[in-house]
């Protein structure tokens, strides 16, 4: 059992086994998500109240007054927790009895999906209004019932205890190892153009040795790529909601597009591309407020962090790239006022 705790909340798994490998406890988490569980925790009447939320079901568990001294014995409340929460939520013990023979030693490792931090962040607000509207004392059980009884849109089953027993009778599997390397990081196969035939093909155009036109169909296939890389990308690694990898995704299309209009060609260019991209957005009405170009600016961050995940540009490249958004930014807010 692998446990993801914010920074936070690291301090009250000190007397716990941290896990040896930050990459390896990734990968095993992304590969079997019943097993790994991210935490945070909140305060009731100053005591520390610990939340544990399912990566795979969004199911939570919570143990109450986790002080010093309880938390040397943290691996056996965390098990308890466990097991009463699944009795009290009615699971059969012939589902839940294997799962949690085969759950193993917890270890604790830095939190990562953002999915599952976003749920547990959203969980703790619910709960602490609820505490502060009732106004007494409740059991964590039942508080931890009423949050697996809460409808999230992103689970297939909607409700957090439906999706554990979906999981616990083997009807939702883990993923296979398929598309994740050793190494920690996600597989991305490269299916777009080296960046240097582009750029090869930018200065012929310049010199006026090719027209752009025939060039136009290369171009969107390269850049259609490219785009479902860096979708790939914000999935599997960043772990971003549908939503906000679309909007990544539809932001870095905009700035592709951009780069061909302009016969750039490639995104690596010396800083000038990105204020003459910036006073385009405006230029064209495609950006129209602050969230607008905020949102460009957040894209493009991503994008170029992808670009280095990937081995296009290096750390030097990528440190340079953020400076030249940074720069580019003040640039056009300067012209702005």
């Amino acid at each position: 059992m692998i446990i993801h705790a914010t920074k936070k909340a690291l301090p009250l798994f000190s007397y716990l086994t941290p896990s040896k490998d930050v990459d390896e406890a990734k990968i095993h988490s992304n590969q079997n998500p019943l097993n790994s569980w991210h935490a945070n925790y909140f305060n009731v009447n100053r005591k520390k109240m610990l939340l544990l939320v399912n990566d795979a079901s969004l199911y939570t568990i919570l143990i109450p007054d986790v002080n010093a001294t309880r938390k040397k014995e943290l691996d056996k409340l965390i098990s308890e927790a466990l097991k009463i929460q699944l009795k009290t939520d009615d699971f059969l013990t012939s589902l839940t009895d294997p799962y949690l023979e085969q759950l193993g030693e917890i270890e604790v490792a830095t939190g990562y999906n953002r999915k599952v931090t976003s749920t547990s962040n959203h969980f703790i607000l619910m709960l602490e209004n609820y505490i502060f509207e009732e106004r007494k004392a409740l059991s964590p059980t039942k508080l931890a019932s009423w949050l697996n009884e809460v409808p999230v849109s992103s689970l297939k089953h909607v409700y957090p205890f439906r999706e554990l027993k979906a999981w616990l009778s083997g009807e939702e599997k883990p993923i296979s190892n398929e598309g994740l390397l050793v190494n920690g990081k996600v597989k991305i196969d490269k299916t777009w153009d080296d960046f240097s035939v582009w750029q090869e093909k930018s200065n012929k155009v310049e010199c006026e040795e090719l027209d752009p036109m025939t060039l136009e169909q290369d171009y969107i296939r390269h850049s259609e790529n490219l785009v479902n890389g860096f979708i790939t990308y914000l999935e599997k690694e960043e772990n971003l909601s549908n939503k906000v990898v679309r909007r990544h995704a539809d932001n870095a299309s905009v700035f592709m597009d951009f780069l061909m209009f302009s016969v750039l060609y490639t995104p690596l260019g010396d800083g000038t591309d990105l204020t003459i991209y910036f006073y385009w957005l405006i230029d064209k009405g495609i950006v129209m407020s602050d969230y607008g170009f905020n949102g460009q600016i957040a894209a493009l961050k991503k994008f170029y962090q992808f670009l280095y995940y990937v081995n296009e540009i290096d750390a030097q490249e990528l440190k340079e790239r953020k400076e030249n958004i940074r720069d580019s930014k003040e640039i056009i807010f300067d012209l702005l006022i």
